[in-house]
């Protein structure tokens, strides 16, 4: 067996050992609701050291993140809703399933005609079970995020072109004409747009600006206070 997967079933042994009988009591009174903050708190730790590029650290918390998919799952099954053999099956297939061109006609097609594929295919899935076009965009994504994400999978589907630099400079001239905020939210969703034909992500981007302006008036602060 591949000792990542040997790595993996001893990790799940620990996790259903403090789970069960005997174990750990406040491992045993979590509940799926009660995880909820600690696995969304894990997951931006993996994606804050991944923007340091602290390997070590990502590596770190990869594992705290995976105990939480592994706790998630264990207390799935316990509950009869979900097991990590239904969640392992059912990644697997959505893979195969959106990567004909490595499991069926063999085609070689582009990351960008791979994307509108996966998009297509998703849609395709959707059909008969009265869902929107964004239903899967989860609410709770920072508002920056999710708007450079819809503006993207609009774009890779077809429903609307990615905003060019004349959208921005006439939704900034909309807005200084009539400053709201219906105007300033428009200007913010053109902006995260237009960062994706830049390779931009808008929400990384500003969380840098912030770091850099907050290390610049940090020292100025501080000097006041004193």
């Amino acid at each position: 067996m591949d000792e990542g997967l040997l790595a993996l079933r001893d990790l799940l042994d620990v996790v259903r050992t403090l789970r069960g009988p005997g174990g750990c009591s406040w491992d045993r009174e979590q509940t799926l609701e009660t995880l909820r903050p600690y696995l969304l708190e894990e997951a931006h730790e993996v994606a804050e050291a991944a923007e340091r590029q602290d390997w070590n650290a990502v590596s770190d918390e990869l594992g705290d993140l995976l105990l939480h998919i592994l706790m998630w799952a264990e207390i799935g099954c316990e509950k009869g809703f979900f097991s990590l053999r239904s969640v392992s099956e059912g990644i697997r297939e959505k893979l195969v399933r959106r990567h004909p061109h490595v499991f069926g006609d063999k085609a070689s097609p582009s990351p960008e005609e791979v994307e509108r594929q996966w998009e297509a295919i998703k849609q395709s899935e959707k059909s008969g079970k009265n869902q929107g076009f964004f239903s899967s965009m989860p609410g709770g994504m920072p508002a920056l995020q999710t708007a450079w994400r819809i503006t993207q999978r609009a774009s890779d589907a077809g429903l609307e072109p990615l905003p060019g630099q004349t959208d921005i400079e006439s939704a900034v001239r909309r807005f200084f004409a009539g400053p709201s905020e219906e105007n300033l939210g428009r200007l913010l969703l053109l902006i995260s747009g237009y960062s994706c034909s830049l390779g931009i992500e808008p929400e990384l981007a500003l969380k840098r600006a912030n770091r850099g302006f907050t290390s610049g008036h940090g020292a100025c602060a501080s000097s006041g206070d004193a």
